[in-house]
C-alpha cells in the first residue's frame, strides 16, 4: 500500500511541485531556452508568429518517446523496451536535475522493477514487452491474479499509468482553455488513477489533489516550454501547446500497446 501511495504521488507531482521551481530561475544547463528574442517577434498580416522552437522540456520527451515506439518483429510497430526504459530514465533525471528528489526516486523505482527482470533475459528477447511480462508468469514472479509489488509487471502497471495520468492532463489542458491546472489533474486522476486505488488511498488522493489549486496555469506552461513565465505571451503560448500536442502523438500509439499487451497477458489494464 505504501509503494501504491508512493506512485500515486509521482503521478500528481509533476503539477503539485511545480510552484517550488517557480521560486527559482531554471539554469540553461538544465532547462534549454527557446531561440531568439521574444519581445522581437515576427509579424505576419497582424498575427503574432510563434519562435523558431529549438529544445525544451516538451520537445525532448517527444523525441524520447517517439523512438520507444519503432517497428520490431514482422514490420509491426511495437514498443521497445530498452527505448521506453531510456525515455522513463532521462525523464526521471530530468525531475530529479529540477530538485524534484522523490519525485525521481519514485519513478526510478518503477523503472528498476522492469530492468530487474530486462537484464535476465537474453538480449534478442528482452525488448519485448510480452516476452519479458510471460517469463515473469513462467518463473512464478507473478500470477494473473496476484502480482508481486517488486515485480516488472508491477512496475509496467503503474509507469503506464503515469504516462497515462500525463496524457489525459495534457489532452484536458489543450480542449479547455480555460481550466486549471487542478481541473486537469482532477479529471485525469479521476479516470487514470483513482479507479485502481483503495478508499483511504483515494481520499489521500483527493488531499494530495487539494494541494495545487494555487498555482497558476501560466507558471506550468511556461515551465513545460522552456520559457520565463514572467515574459510568457501568446507566441510562446502557441509553441508550448504545440510541443505538448507532439507529446501526446508520441504517447498515444504507447498508451494504446501498452494496454493491449496487458489484455492479451490477462493482466489488469492501465
Amino acid at each position: 500500500m505504501i509503494d501504491t501511495l508512493k506512485i500515486l504521488m509521482l503521478a500528481l507531482s509533476f503539477y503539485s511541485q511545480v510552484s517550488e521551481a517557480s521560486t527559482r530561475a531554471f539554469q540553461p544547463s538544465i532547462i534549454p531556452q527557446f531561440g531568439g528574442n521574444t519581445e522581437q517577434q515576427q509579424q505576419d498580416d497582424g498575427l503574432v508568429v510563434p519562435p523558431q522552437l529549438t529544445e525544451s522540456p516538451l520537445s525532448i520527451l517527444a523525441s524520447d518517446f517517439d523512438q520507444a515506439m519503432i517497428v520490431m518483429n514482422q514490420n509491426k510497430e511495437d514498443i521497445h523496451v530498452g527505448h521506453l526504459l531510456s525515455a522513463c530514465e532521462k525523464l526521471q533525471s530530468t525531475v530529479r536535475e529540477l530538485g524534484f528528489v522523490s519525485s525521481a526516486n519514485d519513478m526510478a523505482n518503477n523503472i528498476a522493477k522492469i530492468r530487474s527482470t530486462y537484464e535476465q533475459l537474453p538480449i534478442t528477447q528482452r525488448d519485448s514487452m510480452p516476452v519479458l511480462l510471460q517469463y515473469e508468469q513462467d518463473v512464478g514472479i507473478t500470477e494473473k491474479d496476484r502480482i508481486k509489488d517488486a515485480s516488472a509487471t508491477m512496475g509496467f502497471l503503474w509507469l503506464g499509468r503515469a504516462i497515462n495520468y500525463q496524457y489525459d492532463m495534457f489532452q484536458f489542458i489543450l480542449e479547455n482553455p480555460e481550466a486549471s491546472p487542478y481541473d486537469a489533474a482532477s479529471h485525469a486522476y479521476g479516470v487514470t488513477v483513482k479507479p485502481h486505488l483503495s478508499w483511504p488511498l483515494q481520499r489521500l488522493g483527493q488531499a494530495a489533489l487539494n494541494g495545487i489549486r494555487s498555482i497558476q496555469k501560466q507558471t506550468i506552461l511556461a515551465h513545460m516550454g522552456g520559457f520565463d513565465e514572467e515574459n510568457y505571451n501568446s507566441a510562446n503560448d502557441c509553441a508550448t501547446k504545440q510541443r505538448m500536442r507532439q507529446v501526446l502523438a508520441s504517447w498515444n500509439p504507447i498508451i494504446r500497446r501498452w494496454n493491449q499487451v496487458l489484455e492479451d497477458m490477462g493482466l489488469e489494464k492501465l
